[in-house]
């Protein structure tokens, strides 16, 4: 799941004063396993940003961390997709998502 919007994410522990090691993303804290890959993005219009990116693997998948070094903000770019189903376990079975909410013409 690649999100449009990176969301804000808080680093709770690091390893060699560097790397990500754990974090907490909706509530949830993660545990990184391994770091696969570390770059560096600049930015230079319409704003100056510096921003150092994390490809981390964790128990609940690969995620990708972005640290913006100008304003010391960590968000979550990319996040491994959850249950999509999930969302859809509480609609009635029997009928279609869309039967209350669309006109059926005869």
């Amino acid at each position: 799941m690649a999100s449009q919007h990176a969301q804000q994410v808080q680093l709770l522990d690091w390893r060699l004063g560097y790397f990500p090691a754990r974090f907490r993303w909706r509530g949830q804290v993660h545990q990184v396993l391994h770091v696969q890959r570390v770059w560096e993005e600049c930015r230079a219009w319409p704003r100056r940003r510096q921003f150092r990116c994390y490809q981390l693997l964790c128990s609940a998948g690969p995620f990708i961390l972005r640290h913006d070094l100008l304003h010391n903000l960590w968000q979550v770019v990319s996040a491994p997709a959850c249950n999509a189903h999930a969302q859809w376990e509480d609609m009635p079975r029997g009928r279609s998502w869309h039967a209350g909410r669309f006109a059926l013409v005869r």
